[in-house]
């Protein structure tokens, strides 16, 4: 099948005016039509024609009675009757030749052979039809406006293009509000066709135009068009530079990308404003890191920090200008920079001359800066330090301040807002929400809510269907053969709104096919147009119906989902030809997006059109509340508490939900309550929806963590999305990073690309570009490349880019960075371990980094150079990078060390750490801190990211493998020997006992719970200060090994007689102190918080991640939460997977094979 071939189609009209169209593929013949108009519609005597390129008369193709027919209507002998049923219909196609694109229609006409002799009698006046079009003067040409109405406008055939325009843009303005309407010149006047003339032409005088009011005359229907214009500005001319600097696709730039654009245009126009105007009065919050929350203080008892301080300056010899102090965390930063002078000068007679008020504290090894009016313990930081074990003294820089504000002037304040679009070069949407009122003959829209009709689907054909290529081998070479076999396809289609079904699905009838099948099969859901939720879509699914009524795997053969209503809510109806998803069965949250793929499978499909468009409109909110007639039992009041206590994986029944919406207003004042209700609401019932903003104004608003349910694909109505977003405002910066996962997850399951929750993720993306900003864009890099999300993603990440200022610099030099990173990896994987660390260090010193670069792992870290000697490739099969380098900060006293991996998709890792970050931040707040490591995970694409290496570790393999590969993993004392060499005195090695003690507890609650499998020796590792923690998150939720049925690991979690000694050894407070009290502490506040653990679950299951693919998943986690056990219970059950992993013989010989193996 050619590409030229795919891209027409020709329209076939029948007597009783109504039509359908096939695509002009090279398999369809004439008399696969001739067979469906005899055995499908059952005519009888009638003619195939088709016009005539020449005089605009009909010549016929075929007649089933040529006795009826003159001869010289006949076409000639080359393609008589005969030959049309054998030959393929594109021999019959003839192109327009004024028509300069690639996508081309053509009719057939089908006429009963006695109407069609009334018409073929025109052919003997012999007077050509043009010649009655050229006597005409005024002219009336039909154009479909940017809504789908089609107008008739009255014109002078010598009146410019110009002056139509001008017509038609006053029907706009006389149909439509005037706000929606952009100024003329900045809409085009063009034909279906896609030919768009000068505004300058006389209308007469262009071929196109004429032609496409010929074929107008023909059928009656709409040739023209009038839409608004694409106009290139900077914003344009820069996306098409970031999109290949970052090789994303190109944004298609349709009208919903263009709205996008617009709505974010104008958020980075108001974020500019604001920002510049902060960083213009206070320049230096551009390198500070604020926050009064985060991480919570609650389980710190420190009231005082220990700051150790150089002062830089040219002034005074660095030798003899290092301070330290003690202060109280509720301090000013100014009064401990006053502080350190007054030491400096009092005790070593040094900065005499020196003015405390022109100095800032710098954070040694990176560019953040301390410095204000700001309480000390409101600081990131500072507040890190309070709840650190590690370190027992902050280290500083005092720096001149002009300096810092001349840097920060250089960088971050140097680069001035790029020119925006002006207003009326943005895209503005016709909008019409309330019931519109008729203007004489027509109507600008017709409101949804009086349409009664059901929904409608015209399934023409599916083509390109790639299943019919077979390849085998013969004498070493590859024979493609075709299969000709044909085989029945189904098609189905049903109505959704978010991830419920809201219809039944209807199917076409089985029909045959190979590369291609025609349906032509009317398809009417069971749903009128009324009731038919804003955020609805349609999904339709090509399957192979053999495989599929013998419930075979695989039955599906591609997939799509059209949203019922434009983004700008009109009625999505008229002719498509979409790419469809395939390999993929019915997917009601997969994007309404195309493939990309050029072999996917491609729909021919159509949507009832109507007069006049439909347009959602708004049903009028109530403000009386729906009584209800339900007798309130007690079984019914114990139901409802159960409700209440229900988990987000539970599914509410029929009677729940009208139980529950029956009783919805005596539960306004319970926050945790609203997912239930919203969730009760059947939002095919208008009167039900009426009452949703109701419901939502008078709610006790939610905390932030309470909505990210509502952000699932379930809770698809815009009005209830928006509240969600709305309630997102309370996160602080650092709120929004801990749960950025799944705040960006939750984009994939918006309907439309503009939408509250990407202004929201932008707006304060712009506002905090350093960290907030920094990990928005890398979230999105990331996963730009899935098919199925990335236009959305791409799009969002050219905006954002356009409005960072000159942070932008910098994450384009990141992403470059990765990018040759991942070249060298990819080079290197073909070599030995040895021959691939030479060349490495060589390629090394090729790579080029700027002088000051920022690591995209860390935002704060600024390097200048590797280190080479210390950096190597890891000796494993897909050949991480051990990357060190040089710390830009004279003064740092360590170097910057961090890995880079390709090859393993990192996502898993990075959600894994994520959870675990959440559970520390949930057992902080209730003042338990069980001292978790959870280090850095940074994907930047397709299987490839940063991983931030933990200093002063080691593996337990390592431990184990200097004992002795047997006697390592039977040694007890491992561990402790360990921190006792690295912990001197004795105090030091309490504190590390103890500190290996929490960690351990926080570990194993974690682990557990999440299902952390493929636990060995070689990912598990213990730091020199007692920090125990795991790392390489390739498997959770309890997907264990196993190898020919056995299953390698049986313990809940590791935790061996090594690590049992040195808890053993541990300081105890009191009795209760102990490893399974601490356990039960950390698992009972997680059970508190199940509700949301359990919705951070959810929210990814659109990743991909194959361990994370339905919510029955999530019952693993579910399970190990104990959730209908009170707290002893839960500590008691946990105690016993405690001994359970601890007495686990499986565990030890799993440790002892994987030693033997590494060491082989």
């Amino acid at each position: 099948m050619s590409d030229l071939t795919l891209q027409h189609r020709i329209d076939i009209i029948l007597p009783d005016n109504r039509s359908f169209f096939l695509p002009l593929t090279s398999d369809l013949t004439g008399g696969q039509l001739v067979s469906f108009l005899d055995n499908s519609l059952n005519y009888e005597r009638y003619v195939i024609c088709r016009n005539s390129p020449n005089d605009f008369q009909y010549e016929v193709l075929y007649s089933c009675d040529t006795l009826g027919v003159p001869e010289s209507s006949i076409i000639s002998e080359s393609s008589s009757g005969q030959n049309f049923v054998e030959s393929p219909i594109q021999k019959f196609f003839y192109p327009d030749r004024t028509i300069t694109t690639k996508t081309q229609r053509m009719a057939f006409f089908v006429f009963c052979i006695d109407e069609f002799q009334i018409a073929n009698s025109l052919l003997f006046l012999k007077m050509p039809i043009t010649s009655f079009i050229r006597m005409e003067t005024k002219i009336e040409i039909i154009v479909r406006l940017p809504t789908r109405l089609e107008v008739t406008v009255s014109i002078n055939k010598n009146q410019t293009v110009k002056t139509v325009k001008y017509y038609l843009h006053q029907k706009l303005l006389e149909l439509y509000p005037k706000e929606c309407i952009r100024p003329k010149k900045y809409y085009n006047f063009l034909t279906i066709h896609n030919f768009m003339p000068e505004s300058s032409d006389q209308f007469d005088q262009v071929p196109e135009l004429m032609a496409a009011y010929r074929r107008q005359r023909l059928d009656n229907k709409a040739q023209f068009l009038f839409e608004q214009a694409r106009i290139k500005t900077d914003f344009s001319i820069a996306s098409e530079n970031y999109t290949k600097q970052l090789d994303l696709l190109p944004v298609t730039n349709n009208n919903e990308t263009q709205m996008l654009n617009s709505t974010l245009s104008n958020v980075r126009s108001k974020i500019d404003t604001e920002r510049l105007k902060k960083l213009t009065e206070n320049p230096l919050l551009a390198r500070m890191r604020l926050s009064e929350t985060d991480p919570p203080l609650t389980a710190s008892t420190k009231q005082f920090i220990l700051m150790k301080a150089i002062l830089q300056s040219a002034l005074v010899d660095q030798n003899t200008t290092s301070v330290s102090i003690k202060i109280e965390i509720n301090k000013t930063a100014d009064q401990a920079i006053e502080m350190l002078f007054n030491k400096m000068q009092t005790y070593q007679n040094v900065g005499m001359d020196l003015n405390e008020k022109d100095f800032v504290l710098v954070i040694q090894g990176t560019d953040e800066v301390i410095c204000g009016p700001t309480i000390l313990k409101n600081f990131v930081y500072i507040r890190h330090f309070l709840i650190s074990t590690s370190t027992h003294i902050m280290s500083f820089l005092l720096i001149n301040k002009e300096g810092i504000i001349n840097s920060i002037k250089s960088r971050e304040l140097s680069s001035q807002p790029l020119p925006e679009p002006t207003p009326d070069q943005k895209y503005k949407a016709i909008r019409i929400t309330q019931p519109p009122t008729a203007k004489f003959n027509i109507m600008p829209a017709y409101p949804h809510t009086v349409n009664h009709e059901h929904l409608s689907l015209f399934i023409s054909c599916c083509v390109n269907i790639g299943n019919n290529i077979k390849t085998s081998k013969q004498n070493n070479s590859k024979i493609e053969k075709r299969s000709v076999k044909s085989k029945r396809m189904i098609l189905s289609a049903r109505l959704f709104n978010g991830g419920v079904a809201i219809s039944e699905p209807v199917r076409t009838k089985p029909a045959c096919g190979s590369s291609s099948v025609i349906f032509n099969e009317v398809l009417i859901l069971k749903l009128q147009i009324n009731a038919i939720p804003r955020s609805a879509r349609v999904s339709m699914t090509l399957y192979d119906y053999d495989r599929l009524i013998n419930k075979k795997h695989h039955s599906a053969l591609s997939t799509f989902n059209s949203a019922v209503f434009t983004f700008d809510g009109w009625l999505n109806c008229g002719h498509c030809v979409k790419r469809m998803w395939n390999g993929r069965g019915v997917d009601p949250i997969l994007t309404t997006c195309e493939s990309e793929d050029p072999k996917a499978i491609q729909i021919f499909f159509a949507v009832q059109d109507y007069k006049f468009p439909i347009s959602f409109c708004e049903f009028p909110h109530s403000s009386q509340r729906m009584s209800s007639s339900i007798r309130y039992t007690d079984a019914m009041k114990k139901r409802l508490e159960y409700i209440q206590k229900m988990d987000p994986l539970q599914i509410l029944s029929k009677e729940d939900k009208a139980m529950l919406f029956g009783r919805r207003y005596e539960y306004c004042e319970c926050p945790e309550m609203l997912p239930h209700i919203l969730a009760s609401i059947d939002y095919t019932v208008p009167a039900q929806v009426q009452e949703l903003p109701n419901i939502l104004e008078i709610w006790t608003k939610p905390a932030p963590t309470e909505v990210l349910s509502l952000l699932d694909a379930d809770f698809a109505d815009p009005l209830v999305r928006k509240y969600a977003v709305d309630c997102l405002e309370g996160f602080t910066d650092d709120d929004i990073m801990l749960y950025m996962l799944q705040i960006v997850q939750a984009l994939k399951y918006e309907l439309y690309d503009d939408n509250p929750l990407v202004a929201f993720l932008f707006r304060r993306g712009l506002a905090e570009p350093k960290f907030l900003g920094h990990q928005l864009f890398w979230q999105l890099i990331s996963e730009a490349h899935l098919s199925h999300i990335q236009k959305r993603f791409s799009s969002i990440v050219m905006n954002f880019l356009y409005g960072i200022g000159s942070y932008r610099d910098e994450l384009l030099t990141g992403y470059n960075f990765t990018k040759q990173l991942v070249e060298l990896n990819n080079q290197l994987c073909l070599l030995s371990h040895s021959e691939a660390t030479e060349k490495f260090r060589d390629e090394l010193q090729k790579l080029s980094i700027p002088h000051e670069f920022h690591l995209p792992m860390d935002p704060r870290l600024v390097v200048e150079s590797f280190i080479i000697p210390k950096c190597k490739v890891m000796n494993s099969k897909k050949k991480p990078f051990w990357l060190t380098f040089k710390n830009a900060d004279p003064f740092a006293d360590d170097p910057v060390m961090t890995m880079f991996k390709v090859g393993d998709d990192l996502r898993q890792d990075q959600l894994t750490l994520q959870l675990m970050k959440v559970m520390e931040h949930m057992w902080r707040e209730n003042g338990l801190d069980l001292q978790m490591r959870c280090y850095s995970v940074l994907p930047t694409g397709l299987n490839q990211g940063f991983i931030e290496v933990v200093p002063n570790s080691m593996t337990e393999a390592q431990l184990q493998q200097g004992r002795g590969t047997v006697k390592g993993v039977l040694d007890k004392e491992l561990l402790s020997s360990f921190l006792r060499k690295e912990n001197m005195p004795d105090e030091l090695f309490k504190e590390a006992c103890h500190v290996f003690k929490m960690s351990s507890a926080g570990y194993a609650v974690a682990t557990c719970v999440l299902g952390v499998a493929d636990r060995h020796p070689g990912n598990i590792m213990v730091q020199s200060d007692g920090h125990f923690f795991h790392i390489d998150f390739g498997h959770f939720l309890g997907n264990f090994k196993t190898k020919l049925g056995y299953q390698r690991e049986n313990a809940p979690f590791h935790f061996s007689p090594a690590c049992d000694y040195v808890i053993q050894m541990a300081p105890k407070k009191d009795n209760d102190d102990t490893f399974e009290n601490l356990c039960g502490m950390g698992l009972n506040i997680l059970r508190y918080n199940s509700k949301l653990l359990i919705s951070l679950f959810l929210l990814m299951l659109g990743t991909g991640i194959p361990e994370l693919q339905k919510p029955s998943d999530i019952n693993y986690l579910k399970d190990k939460l104990f959730l209908d056990s009170s707290d002893e219970e839960a500590t008691n059950k946990f105690a016993v997977l405690i001994k359970k992993s601890l007495d686990s013989t499986r565990t030890t010989l799993n440790n002892l094979f994987h030693n033997i193996k590494v060491s082989d």
